[in-house]
């Protein structure tokens, strides 16, 4: 039941990262060339494509902190590996929330202030 919850605080987050992207981008076209890019990017630095372990680089490493991929994928491995929830997955959690709520009033601030300019 834990990781269904961290699913859906994750899919929360995303769903906030799009709308961000999304009112960024002035067509279509530029939302196609861009998210891809951006997407797979974070997917790479946040440790879905290969463990995070094996990276060396420390400024991958803190640029893995910033995407909400790393922070799911450590709150879901502290649930599945022991069961309950502990401070790390606790702070994963957090980090997540704050990403979506970041996301989502960034994104619709920016739509706000583009629908004031075309008015």
């Amino acid at each position: 039941m834990l990781v269904i919850l961290l699913g859906i605080l994750y899919i929360f987050v995303m769903t906030a990262l799009s709308l961000f992207i999304v009112s960024m981008m002035k067509t279509m076209s530029q939302l196609g060339a861009v998210s891809p890019i951006v997407l797979t990017g974070m997917g790479m630095l946040g440790g879905c494509m290969w463990p995070l372990e094996i990276i060396t680089s420390k400024v991958l490493l803190v640029l893995a902190n910033f995407t909400p991929h790393k922070w799911a994928l450590s709150a879901i491995e502290g649930v599945v590996i022991y069961g309950k929830i502990d401070n790390g997955t606790l702070v994963s959690v957090a980090v997540l929330l704050l990403m979506g709520i970041g996301y989502l009033v960034m994104g619709e601030r920016v739509l706000y202030f583009k629908s004031l300019k075309d008015n």
